[in-house]
């Protein structure tokens, strides 16, 4: 079995002759090993809320990453194939960042005697660096809320994102962002998100360079959860919608300048 063309560049073990010590997985071939991990691994993206282990597979079968832990040598080969082959969902909400079966990876602080909400967001210590290490396939769901104050804290929360993973984090080979628009309210008129306001919270991403595919789901609002006061969006906020996905694009695939 071919690994991935993005496994490539990982780290992998010399084809030389078999280690005389070790594992006896370490002792057989790569591609053995390749598809051994194939087998155990998940097949499907990993969401960001609660899930069991066979939910991962394609075949039903549970998927384990135990063979992490049988050596160094296996874990370090073993965990790059891991994070080239699958992807990982991650939501982005006004509450704050969560993947891997609902965990926060960020919490605000609240100063409950100003107007505003949080102003400052602390990462949890230790969760972002296997992400941010080793990750190279990204599903990225915004819950954008039309509310001024709650709106601004979700484009907080990207350019956090973001911004760690241009620090920390190594090319990406897939990302796939998508915007859910809510407008919170009950009462009439319902207002509506604007062009404007998608830039604004998508502007973060064009530090995201060097990704190898870059694909954008919905970033536009769903005409009927807006009806009632605005009807459906005109050609040219259709055209500037399209226009900004195609420029993000661009600049994310450009290769990084160092």
């Amino acid at each position: 079995m071919d690994p991935p063309p993005h496994f490539a560049n990982e780290r992998r073990p010399s084809r030389g002759a078999p280690q005389s010590s070790g594992s006896l997985l370490q002792r057989l071939p790569v591609e053995l090993r390749l598809q051994i991990y194939d087998c155990l691994f998940p097949s499907k993206p990993v969401p960001y809320h609660g899930f069991d282990a066979g939910a991962l597979r394609r075949d039903g079968q549970p998927s384990s990453t135990k063979v992490l832990r049988l050596s160094r040598a296996i874990h370090d080969e073993a965990e790059a194939y891991l994070y080239a082959r699958t992807t990982f969902e991650v939501r982005i909400h006004p509450a704050g960042i969560v993947l891997c079966g609902g965990r926060h990876m960020t919490f605000p602080e609240y100063d409950f005697g100003k107007r505003g909400g949080p102003d400052k967001i602390h990462g949890v210590p230790g969760a972002w660096k296997a992400l941010l290490r080793n990750v190279r396939r990204l599903d990225l769901r915004i819950t954008a809320w039309v509310q001024r104050d709650l709106f601004n804290m979700v484009c907080k929360y990207v350019a956090y994102f973001v911004s760690r993973l241009a620090a920390d984090g190594a090319p990406l080979a897939a990302v796939r962002i998508s915007v859910e628009w809510q407008n919170g309210v009950t009462n009439f008129p319902i207002s509506r998100p604007t062009v404007d306001m998608a830039q604004k919270l998508l502007a973060p991403f064009a530090k995201l360079q060097g990704v190898g595919d870059v694909r954008f789901g919905r970033i536009d609002p769903l005409p009927v959860g807006f009806a009632y006061s605005t009807g459906y969006y005109s050609v040219t906020e259709d055209l500037q919608y399209a226009e900004l996905k195609e420029g993000l694009e661009r600049k994310m695939t450009e290769r990084r300048t160092f």
